[in-house]
């Protein structure tokens, strides 16, 4: 069976299993179950099943993330005459046992069609704050009265030696999110009492496909002077079409929305004084997607939308011939922006200008493309700062992008883990209120 997608998405992960992802939003066909009830009294497995919870885990938008995954044996599918009607759900209570506002729940109806040898698959995200938990599993047979009901504590630990203690400050305790990416297959469960430890981060994984999370991180910048933010965002896995070595189209899935939450965090900075806006480029395309957007004008569920649908592997003729153009259009991109300060109220006082610079991944333009460096006006009160991305495949060290940057005197940090970008957010902001009252920066940048 192919994959594919429906209103409650359905998808066959393997031959032995159906996935049921989870839906933040209650559907019609939800009965009206004393779920409240069943929680208040002990755990209970009427039909077999297995129950895996993730460590939680940091991701770049800085969100500890929870996979959830219910498994029920295919014996169920074939027991009795009429096949199960199964209802999930997946409820989460505060440290004083409050169950939370919202619940993931979907809906499967079973056929006596299925093969014996499919279990049924429902998975589930979170975003959750540091915090003490409970987390509830239930599924429910509304043919055969029958119900499991599954509760484990939670613990979600901030990071160790965090440099933004409050970041999670404003953000809501709990997100259930909506959609569980294809590519979230495997799920490294902890045993009880499922306390978080430090987990080393090792590289792409399936945390950058998962829908970004809502609210506002809490970072401010005490500024002395205005201060206007630009953020550039390219999203091009590689540039060059001839390039025989390209990245997959999940690393490139992957290396998307690693930049998207990057990009989503950034655009959160908060000076006293001034404003932050958002360009995004495809240099592949050589077009531009968003040019200079306020940040209270920018959909980020809508680019998601639009980045992760692209083809990475289809492009407009028209650009194809152009290619060696790339550098170009990458420098008179970045020169309108640092030369612009339209749409930002800074007033008469001299502003600082903070320019961020973030990729999908590290770049090598075209053959024949001359990557020259960049050379702005004199005279302006400029911060720039490239954020160095992980490699898209091993092997690749080139990054022409910083090449270009390097006569700005770019500030270089490296976000290739989530710890890493939350140590450059860190690095970001104290630079930003030194500069803004000259004082002079002491964090370290790598």
């Amino acid at each position: 069976m192919a994959a594919h997608r429906l209103a409650l998405p359905l998808a066959l992960l393997a031959t032995t299993c159906l996935a049921v992802p989870a839906s933040a939003q209650t559907s019609e066909t939800r009965p009206p179950l004393p779920i409240d009830e069943w929680l208040r009294g002990p755990d209970r497995q009427d039909f077999r099943w297995k129950v895996r919870v993730s460590r939680p885990r940091l991701t770049f938008q800085q969100r500890h993330l929870v996979h959830i995954r219910a498994t029920v044996d295919a014996d169920l599918v074939h027991r009795d005459v009429t096949p199960p009607d199964l209802h999930f759900f997946v409820k989460v209570s505060d440290d004083q046992g409050h169950w939370l506002p919202g619940e993931n729940y979907n809906h499967f109806a079973l056929s006596s069609t299925l093969d014996t040898e499919i279990a049924i698959q429902f998975d589930s995200g979170l975003y959750l704050r540091s915090g003490s938990y409970t987390v509830a599993v239930i599924a429910y047979d509304s043919v055969h009265h029958n119900r499991n009901i599954w509760q484990r504590p939670l613990v979600v630990r901030p990071p160790k030696d965090d440099p933004l203690p409050h970041l999670d400050r404003d953000l809501p305790p709990i997100e259930f999110l909506a959609d569980v990416p294809a590519d979230s297959r495997k799920l490294d469960s902890v045993s009880p009492p499922f306390r978080a430890r430090p987990v080393p981060y090792v590289g792409p994984t399936d945390d950058q496909s998962w829908p970004l999370g809502h609210g506002r991180e809490w970072l401010p910048i005490s500024t002395d002077r205005p201060v206007q933010v630009d953020l550039i965002l390219d999203f091009s896995g590689w540039t060059d079409p001839e390039e025989r070595r390209k990245p997959s189209a999940q690393a490139y899935r992957q290396a998307v929305g690693r930049l998207l939450q990057i990009g989503s965090v950034l655009s959160h900075l908060a000076p006293q004084r001034g404003c932050v806006r958002v360009t995004s480029l495809d240099m592949l395309r050589l077009r531009t997607i968003l040019d200079r957007v306020a940040v209270a004008d920018l959909d980020w569920d809508a680019l998601q939308r639009s980045m992760t649908g692209l083809d990475q592997f289809t492009i407009d003729v028209n650009a194809l011939e152009k290619r060696k153009d790339t550098a170009n259009f990458f420098r008179r991109s970045l020169t309108q922006v640092a030369s612009d300060s339209a749409g930002c109220d800074l007033g008469s006082q001299g502003a600082l200008h903070v320019v961020l610079v973030a990729a999908a991944g590290r770049l090598q333009f075209p053959a024949g493309t001359r990557p020259e460096r960049l050379q702005l006006e004199s005279g302006c009160a400029c911060l720039f700062y490239y954020l160095r991305p992980g490699e898209l495949n091993p092997g690749y060290n080139f990054d022409d992008v910083e090449k270009m940057l390097k006569s700005l005197e770019v500030r270089r940090l490296t976000v290739s883990e989530p710890s890493k970008f939350r140590r450059a957010l860190a690095d970001i902001i104290d630079d930003v209120a030194a500069a803004s009252s000259n004082r002079t920066g002491n964090r370290t940048r790598k």
